[in-house]
């Protein structure tokens, strides 16, 4: 019996190592189904996900990183730069953080080229000043192998005594020669001048040294060498024309306090002079002086400083001129172009000393966009790039470069002719309460679309918007009264105007249908695009209908009496127009450019001025209903001089106006 107990225990003992072993087994294997998220990640906090084994039921979880912010844009708060990474910092779209996120350093950027010292030579990062790469010459007969430096070699000076006993030096004898000494004295006696073109075109010359107590350079005596850069002792006063002109490898220039004037031609074509000191003594930039140069900013230290023609014309680099505190004139010859070409030129400063500015001063600057005149200027300020008088009550420049929407201040009381002169990247201007009058061509060239002249304006010169090609709508005010000058003033605006509208309580002009007329009717100053001509109307005033190219016939009503210049100018659809019986007169360039093919001339007409079927290519006949006694006379010439004219033959009469007679006026009687 007790032998069967423990052949049972046993056995149960066997039964549970088993169960034990397979248990285990499936605990160390469990069988996961797919991943399901319990909690989604953010941008400011971890999500978790979890899995079960299919045998057992067991979870498994795991964390969820971060997910990351949605910044759509950052901005630099410190750049980076070759060696020190900066910063830029977002805000997240979806959770509001401020982020803020480093910028990798940019590294070094060695430009194409070695820069040589008298022992070593190295490449220039085009970010920093850190030396790339430097290495000793190698050298071999005096020039190394890698960079092309030259070992320095004195020139042998040639002198000639001059009659006041001092001496010049006229040239060198070694052409071997690269580099130049010149003295102060020879032979214990003074050295007092370089001579005209002594080391003319001696591109070989790399170094100049100038003793204290040079005082002229004459004419030429440095121009196109290979100098690099240049220190003036102040001794100098005399620096003659064109002295260190077409030195393509000079790049600065430090002058000292002696000179008067930066002479003609000085630097013209020095192409990489990017830096030159103009010493405060310096009173005039002669023409065509820093022409051409790489100069970036120019800064001016003399008390009264004349620019004059040409003086820093195609300087391409030139994008800022600087006036020091100090400087209280600035002056200039007349149309002097003295910036012309300068396509980066955009700012010019001027300090609280300045009292006079010489208004051709910036002439032809096209590109400037920015006059700024320190707020303790007792004669001008500016606002928003634009040069005024102190109190803002009057225009003095308007850089011709200036983009975008002007607002003019209170206090105006009259845009002078030609403020805006085609200062083509103006988009909007607008006029404040206080302006009384427009002068002509006033806003002419620019890019403006609309413009409202507000009740306190009188007058309006002609040709206020001439050339403005996107001009749609114009509104006109209470107060004007007179709109024409020379022009009409929508001369050669390229395209007919959506909307024209002048106030019911103006007393001098009206708008009917989007056209604008005497306050009477009988006056037409600019047609619609439909080119309707209301009832009433006796005058057609210059170019009412020009550049209206959905024209292509129009009958003119009885009553009209006189078609002034231009009238119906580039209307180039017109191909048929009907002239009334009431017609007396017909003024120069009325049909200029257009398809006319024929037209009868009424009775009633007795004035054909000059040109008045210019560019009528297509004209073939012109009848005239009186025939008799037609004589022309040339434009400007004596009355006595009239010939008479057979106008009998239509085909005639319109090779007349085109060819033998194309430039004089028609009369009758």
């Amino acid at each position: 019996m007790k032998r069967k107990i423990i052949l049972f225990l046993i056995l149960v003992m066997t039964v549970c190592i088993a169960v034990i072993s397979v248990s285990c087994k499936k605990h160390t294997e469990h069988v996961y189904g797919e991943w399901s998220i319990t909690r989604e990640a953010t941008c400011t906090s971890k999500g978790e996900r979890e899995r079960v084994c299919g045998e057992c039921g067991q979870k498994q979880t795991e964390e969820i990183s971060m997910s990351e912010h949605s910044i759509e844009e950052y901005d630099i708060t410190k750049q980076p730069d070759c060696v020190t990474a900066g910063e830029k910092i977002g805000v997240c779209s979806l959770c509001g953080q401020t982020v803020k996120v480093t910028v990798q350093a940019l590294g070094h950027n060695p430009v194409d080229g070695y820069v040589s010292g008298d022992e070593t030579h190295w490449r220039k990062c085009s970010r920093c000043s850190v030396k790339l790469d430097e290495s000793a010459h190698a050298l071999k007969d005096g020039v190394c192998q890698t960079c092309g430096w030259t070992e320095e070699v004195l020139a042998e000076l040639t002198f000639e005594l001059l009659p006041d006993g001092t001496y010049v030096v006229t040239g060198y004898s070694n052409a071997e020669a690269n580099a130049v000494e010149i003295p102060a004295t020879y032979q214990n006696v003074a050295v007092t001048a370089v001579a005209a073109r002594a080391f003319y075109n001696k591109s070989n010359i790399k170094r100049i040294t100038l003793a204290e107590g040079i005082i002229a350079l004459k004419e030429y005596c440095f121009a196109k060498t290979g100098i690099e850069s240049l220190v003036v002792p102040a001794s100098v006063t005399e620096c003659a024309k064109g002295a260190f002109q077409q030195c393509p490898d000079l790049e600065k220039v430090v002058w000292g306090v002696g000179l008067p004037v930066i002479a003609e031609q000085t630097f013209w074509q020095c192409i990489n002079l990017k830096r030159i000191d103009i010493p405060d003594s310096v009173t005039s930039i002669e023409t065509y002086a820093l022409m051409e140069t790489g100069i970036e900013v120019l800064t001016i230290k003399s008390p009264t400083i004349k620019f004059c023609q040409y003086s820093v014309c195609k300087a391409e680099n030139l994008r800022e001129i600087v006036f020091e505190e100090g400087v209280e004139k600035i002056d200039s010859v007349t149309l002097s172009y003295n910036f012309s070409e300068c396509p980066n030129l955009s700012v010019i400063k001027i300090p609280s000393t300045v009292t006079s500015i010489y208004k051709f001063f910036f002439n032809q600057a096209d590109s400037l966009q920015t006059i700024d005149v320190s707020e303790s200027n007792e004669t001008y300020s500016s606002l928003s790039g634009i040069l005024y008088n102190k109190e803002r009550t009057s225009f003095i420049k308007v850089p011709s470069g200036i983009k975008g929407a002007i607002d003019i201040p209170e206090g105006i009381t009259g845009i002078p002719a030609e403020t805006f002169w085609y200062c083509s990247d103006i988009t909007e201007i607008n006029l404040p309460s206080t302006v009384k009058s427009v002068g002509q061509s006033a806003f002419a060239g620019t890019n403006i679309t609309s413009m409202t002249f507000p009740d306190s304006v009188k007058t309006i010169g002609g040709a206020v918007f001439g050339r403005c090609t996107k001009l749609k709508t114009v509104y006109i005010g209470s107060g004007v009264t007179s709109i024409n000058g020379t022009y009409n003033m929508f001369r050669n605006c390229e395209s007919v105007l959506e909307s024209i509208a002048v106030s019911e309580q103006n007393e001098n002009f009206k708008s009917v249908n989007n056209a604008i007329l005497s306050k009477d009717g009988t006056r037409l100053y600019r047609a619609n695009a439909q080119g309707e001509i209301p009832e009433g109307v006796s005058i057609i005033e210059d170019y009412a209908f020009e550049n209206n190219a959905a024209l292509t016939s129009l009958k003119i009503p009885e009553g009209v009496l006189y078609i002034f210049r231009g009238a119906f100018s580039n209307c180039i659809n017109l191909t048929k127009i009907e002239l009334p019986q009431t017609l007396k007169t017909i003024a120069a360039y009325v049909f200029e450019n257009t398809s006319i093919k024929d037209i009868v001339i009424p009775q009633n007409v007795f004035n054909i001025s000059c040109w008045a079927f210019d560019e009528c290519k297509k004209l073939e006949d012109v009848v005239f209903q009186d025939t008799g006694n037609w004589k022309v006379i040339k434009n400007g010439a004596s009355s006595t001089t009239a010939v008479a004219v057979d106008v009998t033959d239509s085909k005639t009469n319109a090779e007349n106006f085109l060819g033998q007679y194309y430039g004089y006026q028609w009369n009758k009687g």
